[in-house]
């Protein structure tokens, strides 16, 4: 009997935004557009009610987190476009479960383009509110024309 040993490198972070503009676009029916920090500003809501989906991943040495960070108003909107409702028939529970799910989907599309013959284990996504991220080690895009955060952080 012999085992498999995972010979893959360090798992290629820059297909994240590809899988972010992916599923926003053809689950949440949302237009994505990168947002580098210089251009913030404009697209930054006003207020400081966020919620933080984080889904843990894992195989073998590649184990990690993708977190996203999405302004209350814009994760209503999202959650509303997936449900096919009016935002205002979501409950914020139920807004926090398509976040969650939102995560999830982003995390599995881009570990499948990033390794696609390797297996990996995901984590139910946890989903928070909290004050707004920093710009600092977060990448933003401009989901229907507000800030939303991502990043991965990979364990060695």
């Amino acid at each position: 009997m012999s085992s498999m040993t995972c010979t893959h490198g360090a798992l290629d972070a820059t297909l994240l935004p590809a899988a972010l503009t992916e599923v926003a676009e053809q689950s949440f029916f949302a237009y994505v557009d990168p947002c580098p920090a210089a251009e913030l500003e404009p697209h930054w809501p006003p207020g400081n009610a966020w919620l933080y989906a984080v889904v843990e991943f894992g195989r073998e040495q590649h184990r990690g987190r993708v977190e996203l960070a999405l302004p209350s108003g814009l994760a209503g909107d999202l959650a509303a476009a997936f449900a096919g409702t009016d935002v205002g028939e979501l409950s914020d529970a139920m807004v926090g479960d398509v976040v969650g799910e939102l995560c999830n989907m982003v995390c599995g599309l881009w570990l499948t383009r990033a390794m696609p013959s390797v297996w990996f284990a995901l984590a139910p996504p946890l989903v928070e509110v909290g004050l707004p991220p920093l710009p600092q080690g977060w990448t933003f895009m401009a989901i229907n024309d507000v800030a939303a955060g991502f990043r991965v952080r990979e364990d060695r």
